[in-house]
């Protein structure tokens, strides 16, 4: 959250920052939109953090799932509806990505949908898009950039 605020007034920016188990934690309320930067198994960081292979199990992932589940099925509940909620991982594996994704928007009491993201919209990532307007990032993808690392993003969309 000190890196968060630093850079908010760096860049002259406003928003209220607050500490807390995003399982647990329940906004006064409903607000525009969420960010979800989840807690995952972090492969799509191996071209700098080779020792991330070292320390996962497939039971870590199957926990990271859910947690990553939990937080998509809490945060749900805090949008207006016609809110924002953008998931994100550094995790190259499906299982933390779109098959969470899938999960989430098949479950019709969260009401959420997949807003796709545009070509434009990523920018020089447009060659990750998905079908589906997601982005998935391998980095051998991205050599002539210099290196990027792996991750996916969905950007999701509450109804009305």
């Amino acid at each position: 959250l000190r890196v968060l605020r630093r850079n908010l007034k760096r860049l002259g920016m406003d928003a209220t920052c607050v500490q807390a188990d995003g399982r647990k934690f329940s906004p006064t309320e409903k607000i525009d939109a969420v960010l979800i930067d989840a807690p995952c198994s972090a492969t799509g960081t191996l071209r700098r953090r080779p020792d991330v292979l070292m320390h996962r199990t497939p039971d870590e992932v199957t926990k990271l799932t859910e947690t990553q589940r939990e937080l998509l099925e809490a945060a749900s509940a805090w949008i207006k509806p016609g809110g924002c909620l953008i998931y994100t991982t550094c995790s190259l594996q499906h299982d933390e990505g779109e098959s969470v994704i899938d999960g989430i928007v098949r479950d019709s009491k969260l009401d959420l949908t997949i807003d796709q993201v545009t070509t434009q919209q990523a920018g020089c990532f447009h060659p990750a898009l998905n079908k589906d307007g997601t982005l998935r990032v391998v980095p051998a993808d991205f050599a002539a950039m210099g290196g990027v690392d792996g991750f996916y993003i969905a950007r999701l969309k509450k109804g009305q």
